[in-house]
This record gives structure tokens, C-alpha cells and sequence, in this order.
């Protein structure tokens, strides 16, 4: 399937290389093969990169658009055990997505903040994520990541105050 919206992204770019949303789409489901797929690994984060760098040069503060391109950076960094300077790197994009209230950057930002160490910051990002999300499968983990770091876990909220998250780590 995964393989399947890539070419219909691509087609889809073809028709309207100038539609962020169709470019945004397919960076991202690059970047997800990319993680499951190791023999298009090169050539797809390679890909993403230059789409992602394209949107944000026409719209440097799309929370999207950071959040994705710190997603990526996040995937390349991990792999190929990166250096402090691209940990921090992503940091600052899901940092620079969450201020403009991004749901899905505010979580990516906790996750990398206990990755690189900053594990009190990473948990307050949790908890505070937590109270605006208590339903989705991103939800139940940092649920049972701060109840494995015995941090305090914020109350479910109700469903009338709950947004969709669609796109993490």
C-alpha cells in the first residue's frame, strides 16, 4: 500500500508541482518507507529532503512543514547515530512547530527531549501533550511511558475536547 501512495503522490505532483499538500504527502510517506524499506532508504529520505527543503523555503513556518522536516532529519540522525549538532537540529524544528501549536510536533518534541537526555523536559512535553490527547494509540504510549518513568500522568480528557492527531515519530 505504502508503495502504492508514493507513485500516486508522485503522479499527483505531476499533475500540480505547485500543491505543498501533495509534496508534504509524499515527503512524508517517503520518509515512513524509508524506515521499512532499507533498500530505497538513500533514495527516499534523498527525496524528502529536497521536497521538504523546497516547502519550507516558500513557507518557513508551517508547523507541517517543520515538523516533518525534523521527522526526517530525527530518521537520518537515529540511523546513522548523528551527531549532537543534528539531535539538537531536530529538536529546535519540533521545537520552532510546537510554539505555532502543532499537536504532533508538541509529542515528537517530548519524545526527542527523553531521547537527547533532556528526560524532565521530555516528560512535562508528555503531560502536556496528554492534555489534549488521551484517546490515540500516541496517547496510550506516553501514557505508559511516564507511568514507567513514575511521572505523574495527566487525568483522560473527555471527547469533546479531544483533536485527531495524524502524523508522529
Amino acid at each position: 500500500g505504502l508503495r502504492s501512495a508514493i507513485q500516486a503522490y508522485r503522479h499527483a505532483k505531476e499533475l500540480d508541482p505547485t500543491e505543498s499538500g501533495v509534496r508534504l504527502n509524499l515527503a512524508t510517506a517517503l520518509v515512513h518507507d524509508a524506515q521499512i524499506n532499507p533498500a530505497n532508504r538513500s533514495d527516499d529520505l534523498s527525496e524528502a529532503g529536497l521536497l521538504l527543503n523546497a516547502l519550507l523555503a516558500k513557507r518557513p513556518d508551517n508547523p507541517q512543514f517543520l515538523n516533518a522536516k525534523a521527522v526526517l532529519l530525527h530518521q537520518t540522525t537515529v540511523v546513522g547515530r548523528g551527531d549532537r549538532r543534528n539531535r539538537v537540529e531536530v529538536e529546535n524544528l519540533f521545537q520552532k512547530a510546537a510554539a505555532r501549536s502543532y499537536l504532533p510536533a508538541q509529542f515528537n518534541l517530548a519524545v526527542a527531549q527523553m531521547e537527547n537526555d533532556h528526560a524532565s523536559e521530555g516528560i512535562a512535553g508528555l503531560q502536556q501533550y496528554l492534555q489534549h490527547d488521551s484517546s490515540s494509540r500516541w496517547a496510550t504510549w506516553a501514557r505508559a511511558t511516564l507511568q514507567a518513568k513514575q511521572a505523574k500522568t495527566p487525568p483522560s480528557a473527555t471527547a469533546s475536547t479531544l483533536q485527531p492527531l495524524t502524523s508522529v515519530l
